[in-house]
């Protein structure tokens, strides 16, 4: 399935507000889950929908269009193509001379006006509903953030899964973590910004294959072997273990990921060899008009540390995001989280690290949301900079957004 694999359905603030009652699909979000398709395996990462949700799951391409060929006689299965645009501006109050926001992900350059994304995806299942695919495209800002180079064009899932009758299935190719509450997509989360756990905790794609099962209609499971974080083509001679345990309800969700095995280049400073650990418990839970997900996650690295060369490194983190829908047009998103990096081997400085949002998001018309968020970040070492280059523990940033979802 798809920083988004638990599926389920939420019904986005942009439909509402027109007064309609078609629920659109969002990866992981459980308000009003119809029944998944036979072909879908099972789900892996939350995704919360503040407005609106950018696009269909693809590991449900739900609302798939049939056609009959008249002259052969055959069913035709039409994909379903979706996508968003989604442009920011963000604007940290310390003006760093580096012109970037340290710690922030997608959203780490100072005043500039960025594309963060053109995304487009093409979902589908096969005709008799046992094989899905997806295929998702993404050019802007947040394509080179995902792949790691200075390309703003990023191929973020690309996989297909067969699942059969009883359950059981295979899927193989490029797709997203199982781990997390917040996903690639901003739209799909509850702030523009992503969070410390988002940025430096997870990781965001994987290339490889699982075995999953669909043990009931609310408990599934997935097993399999990727190349590791965020790298199609592996960097190292060992293979990555992915494994995951999702639970979904109409107003509960939970899941159990983790992931272990090299991460580190064969050609860098470090072993190879070295394993890195990773277990992440995310879960939702609907109290009235206030969908409130938790999150906590944890690692460690074998000879990460800066602190003691050689040694291992561990880091723990922990957050919560609220939604509040307020009004049809309006929705409220919150976060509040904590980074213990004891070693320094995600953030290169032994450091905790705090930060605090709130974004309201608003519907302006059908699939066309505006939003703002405050963010203040902590730290208890100082390692935020201002526009002289002097540190300190914390920093500002203020962030607007516009996204049209089709």
């Amino acid at each position: 399935m798809t920083k988004r694999h638990l599926m389920a359905v939420a019904i986005s603030l942009a439909t509402t507000a027109v007064g309609t009652a078609e629920a659109q699909v969002q990866e992981e979000s459980p308000a009003e889950s119809p029944a998944p398709a036979p072909a879908a395996p099972p789900a892996t990462t939350p995704a919360p929908v503040v407005a609106a949700a950018p696009a269909a799951d693809p590991a449900e391409p739900a609302e798939t269009v049939t056609e009959t060929n008249a002259d052969e006689g055959q069913v035709l299965v039409v994909p379903k193509i979706s996508g968003f645009v989604d442009a920011s501006y963000n604007y940290n109050l310390r003006d760093p001379m580096s012109g970037t926001s340290a710690y922030h992900s997608y959203t780490a350059q100072h005043d500039t006006v960025l594309l963060n994304a053109a995304h487009l995806a093409l979902t589908g299942t096969g005709a008799a509903d046992t094989v899905a695919y997806a295929i998702e495209l993404d050019i802007g800002s947040d394509a080179a953030v995902t792949s790691g180079t200075d390309s703003e064009v990023d191929l973020q899932e690309a996989w297909a899964s067969y699942t059969s009758k009883l359950g059981l299935g295979l899927k193989a190719g490029k797709f997203v973590t199982f781990s997390g509450i917040e996903v690639i997509e901003s739209i799909g989360n509850p702030t523009i910004s992503r969070g410390f756990l988002f940025g430096l905790a997870e990781p965001f794609t994987h290339a490889g294959v699982l075995a999953t099962y669909k043990i009931t209609s609310e408990l599934d499971a997935a097993l399999g072997v990727v190349n590791g974080w965020d790298v199609v083509k592996d960097n190292n001679d060992g293979k990555t273990l992915a494994a995951k345990v999702g639970y979904t309800t109409a107003r509960v969700l939970a899941t159990l990921s983790g992931y272990a095995g090299p991460e580190q280049p064969a050609d860098g400073e470090l072993d190879p060899d070295n394993v890195r650990y990773m277990g992440d418990l995310t879960g939702m839970v609907k109290i009235g008009p206030v969908d409130l997900w938790a999150q906590v996650n944890g690692g460690t690295e074998e000879g990460a540390s800066v602190v003691m060369e050689g040694e291992t490194a561990r880091w723990v983190g922990a957050g919560v995001q609220p939604v509040w829908h307020l009004l049809e047009r309006l929705a409220l998103g919150a976060r509040a989280e904590v980074f213990s990096d004891r070693e320094g081997a995600r953030t290169g400085t032994p450091q905790t690290l705090y930060n605090l949002s709130l974004a309201p998001a608003f519907t302006l018309a059908t699939g066309f949301i505006i939003r703002g968020e405050l963010r203040v970040d902590r730290s208890n070492k100082k390692v935020y900079e201002d526009d002289e280059a002097v540190t300190h523990r914390d920093q500002v940033v203020a962030l607007t957004e516009a996204v049209y979802s089709f």
